[in-house]
């Protein structure tokens, strides 16, 4: 039971900075100027996300079989995507800030 609660956990984190960081590469590249400190929030939090799941927040789990392994998973993998999505998205938003300061 405490497995099942603790990869619920995991699971919804996970899924939360993923969401965070496809709003911040939206409101980054299509959004008007109002979005960009949101989207710099978004990005930050899912890059801080990112960084725990990879470092502290995992799972590891194996299957023996008659004295064999046969399962090994970790789920410290899972969190570079929204490490590297959430760094993609605060560079995004940078340059659209910077690119925005240029033009105005």
């Amino acid at each position: 039971m405490v497995f099942y609660i603790n990869l619920g956990i995991f699971a919804g984190f996970w899924i939360v900075s993923m969401v965070f960081c496809v709003l911040a590469i939206w409101w980054s590249l299509f959004a008007g100027r109002g979005r960009l400190l949101s989207a710099a929030i978004l990005s930050v939090l899912a890059v801080t996300i990112g960084c725990l799941g990879s470092t502290h927040f995992h799972i590891t789990w194996e299957t023996w079989t008659n004295g064999r392994l046969q399962y090994h998973y970790d789920t410290r993998w899972f969190f570079i995507a929204p490490l590297v999505l959430g760094v993609f998205a605060l560079a995004c938003t940078v340059w659209k800030k910077v690119r925005s300061s240029h033009v105005a």
